[in-house]
C-alpha cells in the first residue's frame, strides 16, 4: 500500500462518520466515469453528513492532497476524476430533504438523483426547470457543478437561474451558507474575508469583464464573472451587488464542494405535445431554431439522420437532419388544443425556414425531403402498449 494512503487510514479514517476504502476494487472503480479517461485515486470517502465533508476537507488541506467532489460519474470531460481523495455524495448524501408547494422549492444533498428529485417534486405538480440527458444518473451536485441545463433551457434557462440557496465547505474545512441558507449560523471568518476580497476583485475588474460578456443562451465555460457581479447603476442609485452562488454554480468544485442545495420549482404542464421535422441540410435546420423560439418553443433537439437500414424501416424520409420540436402549457388546455398549437408552429416553420416546400413530405430542391408529425403527451396505457398518435398535414 502506498504509504500516503496509510497516512489517510490512519489520521482520517476515525474521524469520519462514513466509509474510508482504499481497496484496489473502489480505487478502480472510481479511476474513470463516463468519459475516455482513466485517473486512480488515493483514497474514496462516501461523507454521511456536513461535517464529514468539511473533516475531509481541512485534512487534504494541511495534508497537501487534492480533494474531488463526484455525484453520478456521469461527465464526459473526466471532472469527476482526481489522483486525491474522491468525494462519493452518492452512497450517502443523496435525500430529497423537502418539497415545499407552497414556496415552489427544493432541498437537496448533493448525491439525489436528477430524476428521483424531480419525481418528488411531480408529487405536487412542480417540477426543475433544468433537466440533463443524463438525468437517470446524473446528480443535482454535479449540476451544479457543471451549471447544467438540457432541452428546456430555452425557457427555462440553466441551472444557475434556479438555485436560491446552498451550503459550502470551503478550501480550509470552513463552511459558508448562502442565499437561503444564510443566517442559519456556521459561517465563519473564512467566508467574510473572501467575501471582501472577491468584491474588490469583480469591482476592480468589471470595466475590463463586463463587456466581453459571450452573447449566448447559455454559457459554462468558466467562471460566471458576469452573473456574479450586477455593476449597479449610480442614476437610480442602485448599488453594486455580488452574488456568490452565481459564482460557485459551474465552478466544478473548484471554489467549494456543496452539501446541501436549495433550487427553484417550475409548473409541471399541464399539457404538451411535440412536433418531429426533417431537413435537407443542417443550415436549414439552424434556421428553423430561429423561428421555433420566436413562436415560443419550450424545447428542441437536434440529431444527425439515421442509418438508411433504421429509416427505412421507420418509414421516415431520409434526410441530413432531424429536430424534435416541444411545446407546453401550464394551463389546463386539452392536449389537443396543445397539439394544434405545436403543428401550427411546424408548419410556420417549414415555410418560413425551409424554403420551396409546397407540403410536407414533398420534394426539395437539390432532392432533399422534409416532413412533419405531430402527437400529444401520450397517457401511459399508450405508453405500455407502444401505441402513439401520429399524424401529417400540407
Amino acid at each position: 500500500m502506498d504509504p500516503r494512503q496509510q497516512k489517510i487510514e490512519r489520521d482520517l479514517g476515525p474521524l469520519l462518520a462514513g466509509d474510508l476504502r482504499t481497496d484496489p476494487i473502489a480505487l478502480a472503480l472510481f479511476s474513470t466515469a463516463a468519459c475516455i479517461f482513466r485517473r486512480k485515486p488515493l483514497a474514496v470517502v462516501s461523507p454521511r453528513n456536513e461535517s464529514d465533508v468539511a473533516r475531509v476537507v481541512e485534512y487534504a488541506a494541511s495534508a497537501g492532497v487534492p480533494v474531488t467532489a463526484r455525484g453520478g460519474g456521469s461527465s464526459l470531460a473526466g471532472q469527476a476524476l482526481g489522483p486525491g481523495i474522491i468525494l462519493d455524495f452518492a452512497a450517502h448524501m443523496h435525500r430529497v430533504v423537502d418539497v415545499d408547494a407552497d414556496r415552489r422549492t427544493v432541498r437537496v444533498e448533493p448525491g439525489a438523483i436528477h430524476t428521483r428529485v424531480q419525481k418528488a417534486a411531480r408529487g405536487v405538480g412542480l417540477r426543475l426547470g433544468p433537466d440533463p440527458s443524463s438525468g437517470d444518473f446524473c446528480t443535482i451536485g454535479g449540476n451544479v457543478g457543471t451549471n447544467a441545463s438540457g432541452a428546456h433551457t430555452l425557457r427555462h434557462g440553466s441551472t444557475k437561474d434556479h438555485v436560491l440557496g446552498m451550503t459550502v465547505v470551503l478550501h480550509d474545512g470552513s463552511v459558508a451558507r448562502l442565499g437561503t441558507h444564510a443566517g442559519s449560523g456556521g459561517e465563519g471568518t473564512t467566508w467574510h474575508k473572501l467575501s471582501s476580497e472577491l468584491t474588490h476583485i469583480l469591482r476592480e475588474g468589471a470595466p475590463a469583464f463586463l463587456p466581453e460578456r459571450p452573447r449566448s443562451n447559455k454559457n459554462s465555460c468558466g467562471f460566471d464573472l458576469w452573473g456574479a457581479w450586477a455593476p449597479g447603476d449610480q442614476v437610480s442609485s442602485i448599488e453594486p451587488r455580488f452574488d456568490p452562488m452565481r459564482l460557485i454554480v459551474g465552478s466544478e468544485g473548484t471554489l467549494g464542494i456543496v452539501t446541501d442545495v436549495t433550487m427553484r420549482l417550475v409548473p409541471k404542464p399541464k399539457a404538451t405535445a411535440v412536433a418531429l421535422l426533417y431537413f435537407a441540410s443542417w443550415e436549414d435546420a439552424t434556421e428553423a431554431v430561429l423561428e421555433a423560439r420566436r413562436l415560443g418553443a419550450s424545447a428542441i433537439e437536434a440529431m444527425a439522420s439515421a442509418p438508411r437500414g433504421m429509416t427505412t424501416r421507420i418509414s421516415c424520409p431520409c434526410g441530413s437532419a432531424a429536430g424534435l420540436l416541444e411545446s407546453g402549457s401550464t394551463r389546463r388546455t386539452p392536449s389537443n388544443a396543445t397539439r394544434t398549437t405545436t403543428t401550427s408552429a411546424a408548419r410556420t416553420i417549414s415555410r418560413r425556414a425551409v424554403s420551396g416546400i409546397p407540403r410536407a413530405g414533398g420534394p426539395r430542391p437539390g432532392g432533399g425531403r422534409c416532413s412533419i408529425s405531430a402527437r400529444p403527451e401520450m397517457p401511459p396505457s399508450r405508453r405500455r402498449s407502444g401505441r402513439c398518435g401520429r399524424r401529417r398535414f400540407p
